[in-house]
């Protein structure tokens, strides 16, 4: 942190289901403009269970600032025409 800024550091983690509500209001947010319903709650929480090392939040303190969603299929199957 630089010297005199009171900010809480930015930490990139692996998304916990304590996460799930904040995931889901950021991406309310991310979207509305563009007319694109948000994530629901149910759709997150199976990404984090099936997943868990694929999640990623940005956090800064308690606020989730940023949410990536990765997850990982055999190359059989991306291949596929």
């Amino acid at each position: 942190m630089p010297r005199g800024s009171s900010r809480a550091p930015l930490i990139v983690r692996n998304a916990k289901l304590s996460d799930v509500p904040a995931i889901v209001e950021l991406s309310y947010r991310a979207y509305e403009a563009s007319g694109i319903e948000g994530y629901r709650e149910a759709a997150i929480i199976g990404q984090i269970n099936t997943c868990p090392e694929g999640q990623f939040v940005c956090v800064q303190g308690d606020r989730v600032l940023g949410y990536c969603a990765t997850f990982r299929i055999s190359g059989e199957l991306a291949l596929k025409p």
